[in-house]
């Protein structure tokens, strides 16, 4: 759906889009016929929420859209299951998802695709505990702070020049006084800068006290996000380009065409590992130990898995 797009993105999409393909899993796992499938497809669109709102401001309900797309899916398919009717016409009628979601748009690639490209193989991994369409910005940066050897301090320009996407969903500037959890996520200037001071992103860097640091908050006034006005796509993160500036007159530059994640430049598995260790570390301590290896085994393995019961019983006391 979101790739039969030709307009900008005006809604949360993970959570609008979110909400069909939720009905789409859990229709298949009920066993619903193609007419009850069908009204539970018209139910979950009569419920669909999501707006760039919350988004926009910082607000902490931002993430929440999609459980609430969620929860609106496992009611859609109750509903069904008893008989309920749903609209049918739910993604090109006259008020239909398309128009009043999504503007133009065109689904001509999208079903001559079907059963040939899987879109669940071209699912991106996020590295860092933030907006995705942050991430190019902070990877570049990372690139040439390793590949050119200075620290955080030695830096007096940093310039991202990013597609229209990226620059208006996440080129906000860091303004004065904490910024919540939720805008920091979403704001090149916080999280370069953080991963300029730190080495990496993580989540910790979210909580109150790292939000009020000043060496954070002084580096990010230098960060500037420029709109690169040679794209015209809409709906497109990369590619993009840093330039970064230091005290000393020397300047670097990097255009990444993929960030790290990315199907065609995934996580190695130490990296994922890594990331999960770290997770663990700060969430799970309260479990014994030994359950985070024997998480890892059985998720290397999980198609010989009984039950999802056993992946619970390692994530609980």
């Amino acid at each position: 759906m979101g790739i039969s797009s030709r307009s900008p993105i005006a809604h949360f999409r993970p959570g609008t889009a979110g909400a069909f393909g939720a009905v789409a899993a859990a229709g298949k796992i009920a066993g619903f016929d193609q007419a009850t499938l069908s009204n539970a497809m018209g139910i979950v669109y009569s419920q669909i929420c999501g707006t760039l709102q919350p988004h926009s401001e910082g607000a902490q309900v931002n993430s929440m859209q999609t459980g609430f797309n969620a929860r609106a899916a496992v009611t859609a398919i109750s509903l069904a299951a008893q008989g309920i009717q749903g609209a049918s016409e739910v993604l090109e009628g006259r008020y239909g998802y398309f128009r009043l979601f999504e503007g133009e748009y065109d689904v001509e690639e999208a079903l001559a695709n079907l059963g040939n490209v899987w879109q669940v193989e071209q699912i991106g991994h996020k590295p860092f505990p933030c907006g995705r369409l942050t991430h190019g910005a902070i990877e570049a940066a990372l690139t040439l702070k390793e590949r050119h050897r200075f620290n955080a301090d030695d830096v007096d320009e940093f310039e991202a020049l990013v597609p229209p996407l990226v620059h208006r969903l996440v080129g906000r500037p860091l303004e004065s006084g904490a910024p919540s959890p939720q805008y920091a996520k979403l704001s090149i200037p916080f999280v370069v800068a953080v991963a300029l001071i730190r080495g990496t992103v993580f989540i910790t860097d979210f909580w109150e006290e790292r939000l009020r640091e000043t060496a954070v908050h002084e580096l990010a006034g230098r960060i500037n996000v420029i709109q690169d006005l040679t794209i015209t796509d809409e709906n497109i993160s990369v590619p993009l380009r840093v330039r970064i500036r230091l005290k000393n007159g020397a300047e670097h530059e990097l255009t990444l065409d993929q960030v790290l994640g990315h199907p065609d430049k995934p996580l190695s598995r130490e990296q994922h590992l890594e990331k999960f260790r770290a997770c663990w570390a700060e969430g799970a301590a309260h479990l014994p130990a030994s359950n985070r290896n024997r998480l890892v085994n059985l998720v290397d393995e999980l198609e010989k898995a009984s039950s999802v019961d056993e992946l619970i019983r390692l994530l609980v006391p």
